[in-house]
């Protein structure tokens, strides 16, 4: 059986049965003990987000949390985003965000990509981005830049779509934000 937004505790072999005993807490918080003869694990490789330690978060008064953990109570509609990281979960974000009608600046540091992506070439595949994209591009809802000023000034929101991978501490690395 598939569980969804279901957190693995622990996982158990028992020989004299051949079967897993697996603990697992349900997003309202529950607990329970399921048997199987098989566990296949989907969780993907960013299921725990890798918060990271960027000073003044802990003061900052707007709404702040991890595209994995999306807060879908702060309303996105009709802003000015700012996207710092024109990337997989960069681009694929910004569109989406245009879509629905807010304007969205992209910036990264890489002046061919975004010579590209204002050209309107797409450095990834997704099914439906590319409509998405164009779509959006077209209209001005969609921008990208190399200036960082401009597009932090544009933003009334700011999302960091940048790497952080995990440093050998297990902390994130920060040196691309």
């Amino acid at each position: 059986h598939i569980r969804f937004r279901t957190e693995v505790l622990g996982a158990t072999w028992d020989d004299t049965t051949a079967t897993w005993s697996v603990r697992v807490r349900a997003d309202d918080g529950t607990e329970d003990t399921l048997a199987a003869r098989a566990v296949i694990s989907a969780v993907g490789q960013l299921n725990q987000p890798n918060v990271p330690d960027i000073p003044g978060l802990d003061t900052f008064a707007g709404p702040a949390f991890h595209s994995a953990r999306w807060d879908h109570a702060v309303d996105l509609a009709g802003r000015r985003v700012a996207m710092i990281g024109a990337g997989y979960v960069g681009l694929v974000t910004a569109a989406c965000l245009a879509e629905q009608g807010n304007t969205v600046v992209c910036l990264d540091i890489d002046k061919a990509r975004i010579a590209s992506l204002q050209d309107g070439v797409l450095p990834i595949y997704e099914p439906g981005l590319k409509e998405l994209f164009d779509r959006n591009r077209d209209s001005g809802r969609l921008a990208f830049t190399d200036d960082t000023a401009a597009s932090v000034a544009h933003g009334d929101l700011q999302f960091i779509a940048v790497g952080t991978p995990p440093d050998e501490d297990g902390s994130a690395d920060l040196k691309h934000v």
